[in-house]
């Protein structure tokens, strides 16, 4: 069974990932998070934006999803450490 965590987004940090509180995780997942966590977006990859880009889609992020609950369905961790995961708005 997949990972899943939920909470609120408390910061935007580029147009690919964003910090989130974790009010919620379920009992199965296999592994342990912490209260805060960073999330990759699955599947965006915003190293070909050039930098105005990459400003835009930032705060395209920011309007989708700053303050919002979401749920995360997890796939891994990257190199640096991020959860990526697919996200859900709730």
């Amino acid at each position: 069974m997949t990972d899943v965590i939920v909470g609120s987004v408390t910061r935007i940090i580029d147009s690919a990932s964003f910090k989130i509180s974790v009010a919620y995780y379920r009992d199965s997942n296999a592994t342990e998070y912490k209260d805060n966590e960073t999330i990759r977006i699955a599947g965006l990859d915003n190293s070909t934006l050039n930098e105005d880009d990459s400003l835009k889609a930032k705060k395209a992020l920011e309007q989708k999803l700053n303050g919002k609950s979401v749920k995360c369905t997890i796939q891994e961790r990257d190199a640096k450490g991020r959860i990526v995961a697919k996200i859900q708005v709730l």
